[in-house]
């Protein structure tokens, strides 16, 4: 079923940020043909995954760092989350999938800056790559006719 949905994205009515979900959509077609995760999800199911994929990468955005460091610093704070203790309180509310999907966002985004803290070499060579992530980014968006983000 995934594979159908990818296929036919453009006809389905969830072919948004395209410059964004490609890489995704490309992620879920390794995926698919190396071991299809994905078989035992409906139609419905794996859009939610792939909104979920979708929303993870594009909270990795720099520009939402501060206000979504503030919203979990907030959450911690205000649940009593100090030292590992009391986490699973993070998402035990009326908002579960919210709350778990802003915890995704700030994982992955945690993920994707923390090169800086690495060894000089390891640092060098993502801090390189994002770069021509970036200009490839501007370059597309630039033929698309797009504004440069």
């Amino acid at each position: 079923m995934a594979c159908e949905l990818l296929s036919n994205r453009a006809t389905s009515g969830i072919d948004f940020f395209d410059s964004y979900t490609t890489q995704i959509d490309d992620s879920v077609q390794i995926l698919i043909d190396e071991n299809n995760i994905f078989t035992e999800f409906s139609i419905e199911e794996f859009k939610d995954i792939r909104n979920r994929m979708i929303e993870a990468i594009l909270a990795t955005d720099m520009s939402f760092h501060f206000k979504s460091s503030s919203i979990l610093k907030g959450k911690m704070d205000y649940l009593e989350i100090k030292d590992g203790k009391r986490v699973g309180s993070l998402i035990k509310n009326n908002n579960f999938f919210n709350d778990q999907q802003e915890i995704i966002n700030f994982i992955v985004h945690t993920a994707d800056i923390s090169h800086s803290v690495k060894e000089w070499t390891i640092s060098e060579r993502w801090s390189n790559s994002i770069y021509q992530e970036f200009f490839k980014q501007g370059d597309k968006e630039k033929t698309l006719k797009l504004p440069v983000s």
